[in-house]
């Protein structure tokens, strides 16, 4: 049996608070991953070099690749020298020998407990280098990882008139071999205060199991390298990163070896724009991505379509010309996540603000009720402050002084609150006493998707 009209209306709210309530939190946004090709080096015979790169889409193919990555360190054994460039190739026994001397080098790699390092094969079963025993090629930078970390994990600055930026700091090169390499669930121990994360990079390194099992305020996300790698049947480097605060653990290694690299992620000034242009970002990484698409997949959820809206989480100078032209790179953190994640779900998604009118819907609401829509919203653009030389006459009602904003009014499904310390003056107006006066209405930079009717979306998923 169908539900009737109000089931219905209240099963849409409690799916709409749902969705807002994990918008809103920093569970929307805990980690985030992504891969990036390798490309062919010289000594790859053609067939391997097109083995490569045949299962990549040929949009992704053009974007962002990385040399073969190489790593340099030095023997405790020989007190010589070694060099691996990865990935090896099947055919190549000297590389497979390489490895094995490489594995046989590191040390057993312990883990903090207490304030203490501590060894213990019981809780971690794996092998470590020290960033001061070897280097490498490979640069997070040159990637577009770290600007990537940057937009999508960064912490909001206390000072929001000047950006913040990430430092990548090598930390360790770590082997978990099989079988049985794992690490059991704990939470890493920041090493400064200016610590907010942690990133990992599986270089290409064949392997079954060991996966990284990312958890924060009871949702969590599995990156699976070891398998994507072998049924993709490319060579690629993939890349986590996550908060300091988060619970993860590497599940035990049953074939091969896993080999990763580790970062320190450190706040430091300055951030790029990377909004909607983030080729190192896979989207299906970000937790809020299948927190959306179970939403629209209810028939239930906004049964005859409409607009959804989202405050943005952070300040912008959305009344000047710069903000606009900024668009949609100047958006970050849970911004650009929410902004990134429609688009990728094929939605409709503005960048526009929102008139406060609180105060003028609440005298419309005494003296002209029949006028009042409080579940309608007055949408402007980014870009400039409104003016109207409207309200300097006692004949002039809100209405009319405030078409001078926006002449339509929008109903919205806001998922989330608005927070005052980010609004600005968007709109100026004269007002009527006993001398010339001008008022001013705040306003709020906001994301707003077009939510096709249900039947639509159910359309869309089954072409």
């Amino acid at each position: 049996m169908a539900p009737d009209s109000n089931q219905q209306e209240k099963l849409d709210c409690e799916i709409s608070d749902e969705l807002g309530s994990f918008v809103d939190s920093a569970s929307s946004t805990f980690t985030c991953g992504g891969s990036i090709p390798i490309k062919a080096s010289e000594s790859q015979s053609l067939n391997e070099a097109e083995a490569n790169t045949e299962n990549i889409p040929q949009a992704e193919t053009n974007v962002l690749s990385s040399p073969p990555i190489t790593i340099r360190w030095d023997s405790p054994r020989t007190d010589a020298t070694h060099k691996i460039t990865l990935p090896i190739v099947a055919s190549d026994d000297d590389g497979q020998g390489t490895l094995v001397a490489l594995v046989n080098d590191c040390q057993p790699a312990s883990f903090g407990y207490q304030g203490k390092d501590t060894y213990d094969e019981n809780y971690r079963k794996a092998t470590k280098l020290d960033s001061s025993e070897f280097s490498t090629s490979f640069c997070p930078y040159s990637l577009g990882i770290i600007d990537t970390v940057a937009q999508v994990l960064l912490p909001t600055s206390s000072n929001e008139n000047w950006g913040t930026g990430v430092r990548a700091e090598l930390y360790k090169l770590n082997f978990y071999s099989a079988p049985s390499g794992f690490f059991k669930a704990h939470v890493d121990t920041p090493r400064s205060e200016a610590q907010f994360g942690s990133l990992v990079v599986s270089l290409p390194c064949r392997h079954e199991g060991g996966q990284l099992v990312v958890r924060h305020a009871g949702h969590s996300v599995t990156y699976d390298w070891g398998d994507s790698n072998a049924k993709a049947g490319i060579s690629q480097c993939q890349w986590a990163a996550f908060y300091s605060d988060c619970e993860h653990e590497v599940l035990e290694l049953t074939k091969g070896h896993r080999l990763t690299l580790t970062y320190n992620l450190y706040v430091v000034p300055g951030v790029g724009q990377l909004t909607g242009n983030s080729p190192a970002l896979d989207i299906h990484s970000l937790p809020l991505y299948q927190k959306v698409k179970e939403a629209l997949a209810k028939p239930l959820f906004m049964p005859k379509g409409g607009y959804i809206g989202i405050y943005c989480t952070h300040a912008y100078p959305h009344t000047t010309k710069v903000g606009q032209d900024s668009l949609p790179g100047i958006l970050k953190g849970a911004d650009m996540a929410v902004y990134t994640i429609f688009r990728a779900l094929g939605l409709k998604i503005l960048v526009k603000t929102v008139l406060d009118d609180d105060e003028a819907n609440a005298s419309i609401a005494q003296w002209h009720p029949s006028q009042a829509s409080p579940c309608h919203s007055r949408i402007g653009d980014w870009g400039t402050i409104n003016l109207t030389s409207r309200g300097g006459d006692d004949m002039d009602s809100w209405n009319e002084i405030l078409h001078g904003f926006a002449h339509r009014k929008v109903q919205i499904n806001w998922l989330t609150g608005r927070q005052e310390k980010y609004r600005s003056e968007g709109f100026v107006h004269l007002t009527y006493g006993n001398q010339a006066g001008i008022g001013c209405m705040y306003t709020y930079a906001v994301l707003l998707v077009k939510i096709p009717a249900a039947h639509e979306r159910s359309s869309a998923k089954n072409e």
